[in-house]
């Protein structure tokens, strides 16, 4: 489906639009950049003639005007109502309209994104524009003298194609040189038995001449009003195409007739805009059942892992008070060589115990945290054992975690049904799936940006928002604006790595998922990246324990802050980085950070590792696989602010 008229096209049309000549023009609507004129005569009906860039037709539909009308409209109002129509007129064959009353001309450009210019014919003189715009070869500017836009090639002038022979295809001559368009191009070669991909310079004289004889064929048709306009229809129904005359190219495809161009164009345009409004429901409703089935899936997957590990937490209660004297009694041992030998030395008297068979030797797998913790090997399942808690309260912790997961697993249940009961619903409903917004312009769409998007952002695995500084300025105003009370700071110890703080508006549980994916951004966006470094240790803690004063005689800089009590370290979190295509309610954007957290919420990514590739580079490669793969454009800035610091390499594209 095209969206525009071709030269030719406006040819056409010039037949019915020079009929209202001599008519009034009584109204004057603007609507961004569309311009309907109402005109009448007196003992016939009104007509409306609808421009816009790319388009100019006489219309049947009222469109939706605005309450209180631009100030180029009411310029236009005030110059040319009431006034009558002299001549209309198109600029030998470019999308250029010009509409005459006895002392003024509207000037309709109709190429690119479109201009109107209103001339004063005494002198020639701007009196306004819709936009004031220069070339090094006119000024569109009020009190300029009105120099038009220079003229391509006019069909109706040439003598035979030899000047435009080149290197070129001929299908590119005849749509760029001649300025035919791609659409009446192809038909001029389909009904010359010439293969489009030819080199016109590969051509002799009489397939040339033959093409010229086709050409001039059309031109005389659509010049002499000899029109029989139709519209095409696909397989789906949809609206194809639109013409003035018949079209070899579309032999096959279901047709209307119409009695005028402009009612088919009026047609075409009002049901390209259904067509679209359907494609859009169908797009809306695929994404949204994708969406919900990954959605399922990773609830069912979850689910399993959460059911598995339930009893494996209640197993390992059960097998501590099994094993009551035997663990009792490493407790106790522990305990004592704290007091008598470092961690080193134990780790060697427990390593010849082994050897030496001694039962409680045998079953310690590890010792952690400066012999804080020690692994037990209870059979199938290894037990994290506290030595400063007693076997009751370490089985105690056990039963307590199974409660928990019991309760989690409760919840997962019940969001899988409802996911169940949204791909139902779904389906059932996806005739009145809403695309209210389907139409509105993509640079509209992405004005609208998030708080989170000042800084690094992704929504983890589980749903959470995850969002680091950039610098030490945005770490600052991360930390103190937007930290609240339930929320998890998480930070690394290695240079420049950001604040991180992972959201939690609703007060939930935080899965460890969650805070490992917040971990990896914070050392993934460190230094770590640049200079190759796999992995590092980091931590999380509450809100209260972030701040910003030091200790007596210490110095705090911008972006720094100290952590008072307890850290909660994850340890050995490894580098991981990608970049996806998000899709929110208001547009889709690209996401940066750990490749499971980016895989989870977009069915696009690119994931990239350490390496030499130029940033700039590999963000470039990122925009147009993300293009390619959705057909949304993506802003190159989002994409490098979404990519770690320093040199890297496209590991693998989806």
């Amino acid at each position: 489906m095209r969206d525009e008229l071709t030269s030719l096209d406006f040819l056409a049309l010039m037949n019915e639009l020079k009929k209202l000549e001599g008519a009034r023009i009584d109204k004057i609507y603007q609507r961004d950049r569309d311009l309907t004129i109402h005109v009448y005569n007196p003992g016939d009906k009104k007509y409306r003639i609808f421009l816009a860039p790319g388009k100019a037709f006489i219309t049947s539909y009222k469109r939706d005007n605005p309450e209180r009308p631009p100030s180029f409209c009411m310029t236009l109002r005030k110059h040319l109502s009431g006034s009558v129509i002299t001549e209309i007129k198109q600029r030998k064959m470019d999308r250029v309209v010009e509409f005459h009353t006895e002392d003024k001309k509207l000037v309709a450009e109709l190429f690119g994104k479109g201009n109107y210019v209103l001339v004063k014919k005494e002198g020639n003189v701007i009196l306004q524009a819709l936009d004031a715009q220069e070339w090094s070869d006119r000024k569109i500017y009020r009190g300029e003298e009105y120099v038009p836009p220079a003229s391509d090639a006019d069909p109706r002038d040439l003598d035979g194609l030899k000047n435009f022979v080149s290197s070129k295809q001929i299908v590119k001559v005849l749509a760029s040189d001649i300025g035919l368009g791609g659409v009446y191009a192809e038909e001029i070669l389909e009904r010359a038995g010439t293969e489009k991909s030819e080199r016109s310079d590969g051509l002799d004289e009489k397939t040339l001449r033959n093409i010229y004889m086709k050409m001039n064929d059309i031109v005389a048709q659509m010049s002499s009003g000899r029109l029989k306009p139709r519209i095409y229809y696909d397989e789906r129904g949809d609206p194809a195409d639109v013409a003035p005359i018949p079209m070899e190219k579309y032999e096959g495809l279901d047709k209307k007739n119409f009695e005028t161009f402009s009612k088919a164009l009026d047609t075409y345009f009002t049901e390209r805009q259904k067509a679209e409004y359907r494609r859009q429901k169908r797009e809306a409703y695929r994404k949204k059942k994708h969406k919900l089935e990954g959605m399922k899936k990773q609830q069912k997957q979850k689910i399993k892992g959460m059911e598995e590990s339930l009893e494996e937490k209640k197993e390992i209660g059960d097998v501590i008070y099994e094993n009551y004297g035997t663990i009792e009694s490493i407790i106790d041992t522990i305990r004592k060589a704290r007091k008598n030998y470092t961690e080193t030395e134990v780790r060697e008297k427990l390593s010849g115990e082994k050897a030496e068979g001694v039962r409680e030797a045998q079953v310690i797998e590890d010792i952690r945290d400066g012999m804080s913790q020690v692994v037990v090997d209870l059979g199938e399942h290894n037990a994290v054992i506290d030595v400063e808690m007693s076997v009751e309260k370490n089985a105690e912790k056990y039963y307590e975690k199974y409660k928990k997961s019991k309760d989690k697993l409760e919840g997962a249940r019940k969001a899988l049904e409802e996911t169940e009961r949204k791909l139902e619903e779904l389906e059932k409903n996806k005739e009145d799936i809403d695309v209210s917004d389907a139409f509105k312009n993509k640079e509209e769409k992405r004005k609208k940006k998030k708080w989170y998007q000042k800084f690094r952002w992704f929504f983890s695995s589980d749903g959470f928002l995850v969002v680091g500084g950039m610098d030490k300025t945005s770490n600052e105003v991360l930390v103190k604006k937007h930290m609240e009370n339930n929320d998890r700071y998480v930070h690394a110890d290695f240079d420049g790595a950001p604040s991180v703080v992972v959201k939690n508006p609703e007060n939930k549980d935080i899965p460890d998922k969650t805070l490992e994916e917040a971990a990896q951004l914070a050392i993934s966006y460190s230094k770590a990246w640049k200079i190759g470094v796999g992995g590092d240790d980091a931590y999380h803690v509450a809100p209260e324990q972030v701040t910003k004063d030091p200790e007596s005689g210490e110095y705090l800089g911008k972006g720094a802050f100290v952590i008072r009590g307890e850290r909660d370290y994850m340890k050995n979190v490894r580098v991981s980085a990608a970049v996806g295509s998000y899709e929110r309610d208001d547009g889709v954007v690209p996401m940066g950070g750990p490749v499971s957290a980016v895989s989870s919420n977009c069915d696009n990514f690119v994931e990239v590792s350490q390496g030499r590739g130029k940033k700039s580079d590999i963000g470039k490669k990122i925009q147009r696989h993300l293009h390619k793969k959705t057909g949304d454009d993506y802003d190159l800035d989002m994409i490098m602010r979404a990519l770690p610091p320093g040199k890297c390499e496209i590991k693998e594209m989806r």
